[in-house]
């Protein structure tokens, strides 16, 4: 089974959101400090069956009234199905089923710590099985009262109708089956021991038949009633909960033995070493507990080695006086390390494989849900990408991975998809914390930072974001191409006021739409007229109901980029710089945008484009066809922002012209 969506209310500053689903492998809580990221994983912890009770720090301090409620959505395979139900004796009808394959089955957890099914699941189990137990009550009730006047035994059983409990029934059933085969009391006569006044009249062939028959079908009922039972059986099929917390799990280099328990990571290693931690607590003396440490280790290699892509290493216990210390050997070494001696991006993993190890996550077949409180936080940019690519690798071998952050580099810009945006007090004040199944449209400015800075801007927010003209763009490559033509052509006062905001690719317009929108900023998009950029266009004003004269498309040429707007002879003369123009073969009869195809190179040459045009000036002799093409998307650009005022005030040119 694999989680599909959760949802969490009341829990500390977690109020009640919409159902969040999850990606498909990892999903990022992104947001500011004190958002209630920590909160909802800690939550998600909490539901583990294997726990008794929701943490009492969980119990909203503001409103004694209300309690937390947990519930998980959980994706069911046809094979889980049928083993699930094998025993139970039903299946599920066609809506129930289908309400499983859209949503999974919903399971809460309150505070008590009882779980059951969703309310909207468990009426739809109810009206799945009702007709089939309703026909199967009155096929209870004529067996039975068959039975009852084939064989006067069975006239004690209980009256069958709907409010039978079919526990009492079935127990009715075998306490006169006993009774009726005890022998009998009369003495027994000692010509003939086996007297029929000795032993109980057998029952029929056909008595046997409707006896099985009935407790068939009463344990059905039984089983289509108590759902308790069906929860119970789906535990065994639940992933295993594994909470990380990056502030608690680092493991400490000596810790004092009476203090242990206190330190989470110190617990896991203790656990993957097999060490009975109370026997050298209560050991006499040093020499004692050393010779009780004595082998005791951890071996990180295999799995560990082919996440982290580091050599074998192995931990270590030993005392002294009353000290518990774990170092760190080298394979082939006898020095040992320190744990701090080592890289902060190895220290983080290390305590993360330990928690996992300790859980029995790695090598296991059964799914694991892992939650990780801000990865790799005090960890520079690139370790921080080192731990992206350790969990992506776990994803990738059937775990499902929830972390928060707010870190840029844990952001996979190719994959937004995985981000759910959590925020505090939005909107309405006392709220409470609600995690967003989007890169919400409205989010606050601290929230959506990380993403900003994983899309590459390096404008500055208080420079380039306020003014109220923004213009979003593709790439570097065009943002380059428009400022060099709007010096060359004389048309910087049009860019004055604007912002272009490139992105990394048109599939990431959308996102900036969204933060634009949100922040109550006019802008506009300007597209490639490929394949992809007339997808976009389509998201933004049919999915996202942005105005359609707010998208343009570079030209009105199929398959055109702002590198066509250039004629072919400017491009290659003027555009592509001497070093890159004797590289390429001829390529004459090819759209300038197929020249260059790598992304990195497209950027490269627009900025030296730039630096040669703020450099040479009018020293450059392009072609009027190259800038009466960025004359015509300037002017648009300009009508897109002003609308039927500038169309207007052209018309009073023309007719005053006339």
């Amino acid at each position: 089974m694999r989680l599909k969506k959760f949802q969490v209310q009341d829990f500390k500053s977690m109020k009640t959101f919409d159902p969040c689903w999850l990606a498909n492998d990892i999903t990022i809580l992104a947001g500011k400090n004190e958002s209630g990221k920590t909160a909802a994983l800690e939550a998600l912890s909490d539901f583990d069956f294997e726990k008794d009770q929701i943490r009492e720090e969980a119990m909203p301090l503001e409103n004694e009234d209300v309690s937390p409620k947990i519930q998980l959505w959980f994706e069911i395979t046809d094979e889980e199905w049928a083993d699930l139900f094998e025993d139970i004796g039903f299946t599920l009808d066609k809506e129930c089923k289908e309400y499983c394959q859209k949503h999974g089955i919903p399971i809460i957890k309150t505070s008590d710590g009882e779980y059951s099914f969703g309310p909207e699941f468990f009426d739809l189990l109810e009206k799945s099985t009702k007709a089939e137990k309703q026909q199967t009550i009155k096929r209870i009730k004529v067996s039975a009262e068959r039975l009852s006047s084939e064989d006067s035994r069975f006239s004690e059983l209980p009256v069958v109708s709907k409010e039978t409990n079919f526990k009492d029934f079935i127990a009715a059933l075998d306490r006169i089956i006993a009774l009726a085969s005890k022998p009998n009391k009369k003495p027994e006569d000692p010509q003939n021991p086996q007297s029929e006044a000795n032993n109980p009249e057998p029952f029929s062939d056909h008595a046997k038949e409707t006896i099985d028959k009935l407790k068939e079908e009463a344990g059905f009922l039984i089983n289509t009633t108590d759902y308790n039972a069906i929860l119970e059986s789906l535990f065994e099929y639940l992933p295993a909960f594994v909470f990380f917390d990056s502030f608690e799990h680092e493991l400490p280099f000596s810790v004092p033995l009476e203090d242990v328990e206190k330190h989470p990571a110190v617990m896991d290693f203790i656990k993957v070493s097999q060490i009975d931690i109370d026997r050298v607590r209560n050991a006499n003396d040093e020499q004692r507990r050393m010779n009780l440490l004595s082998g005791k280790s951890a071996e990180i290699s295999g799995d560990f080695s082919g996440y982290w892509k580091q050599d074998t290493v192995k931990l270590s216990a030993s005392v002294s006086g009353s000290t518990f210390i774990i170092s760190i050997l080298e394979d082939g070494k006898t020095t040992a390390y320190k744990p701090e001696q080592r890289s902060k991006g190895f220290q983080w993993f290390l305590s993360f494989y330990l928690r996992l190890k300790a859980h029995n996550i790695l090598g296991q077949e059964k799914n694991s849900i892992i939650l990780i409180d801000e990865p790799g936080l005090y960890l520079h940019a690139k370790a921080q990408k080192d731990v992206l690519s350790v969990l992506e690798s776990l994803a990738e071998d059937g775990a499902q991975i929830l972390f928060s952050t707010h870190s840029p580099y844990l952001l996979d810009t190719d994959r937004f998809d995985r981000i759910r945006l959590v925020t505090k007090d939005f909107k309405r004040k006392n709220e409470g914390s609600i995690v967003h199944n989007k890169i919400h449209a409205q989010a606050d400015r601290d929230t959506l930072t990380p993403i900003i800075t994983a899309l590459g801007f390096n404008i500055a927010m208080d420079d380039a974001l306020i003014r109220k003209r923004n213009v979003l763009l593709e790439g570097m490559s065009d943002y380059y191409f428009l400022h060099a033509m709007a010096e060359y052509i004389g048309k910087v006062d049009t860019l004055k006021n604007l912002s272009l905001i490139p992105g990394k690719g048109a599939t990431q317009i959308h996102l900036l739409a969204s933060i634009l929108f949100g922040w109550g900023l006019d802008f506009i998009a300007v597209l490639d007229n490929d394949k992809q950029g007339k997808s976009v266009k389509k998201e933004l004003t049919e999915e996202m109901d942005i105005d359609v004269s707010k998208v343009l498309l570079v030209s009105e040429k199929t398959d055109a980029n702002t590198e066509d707007l250039f004629s072919t002879s400017d491009f290659i003369n003027h555009v592509l710089s001497d070093d890159i123009r004797k590289s390429l073969p001829s390529e004459e009869n090819k759209a300038n945008s197929k020249i260059i195809k790598n992304d990195s190179d497209k950027v490269l040459v627009a900025k030296l484009f730039m630096d040669k045009v703020r450099k040479k000036g009018k020293g450059i002799k392009l072609s009027e066809e190259t800038i009466n093409n960025f004359i015509e998307l300037f002017k648009r650009m300009q009508i897109a922002f002003d609308g039927e005022k500038i169309e207007k005030q052209t018309e009073q040119k023309t007719t005053n012209q006339a």
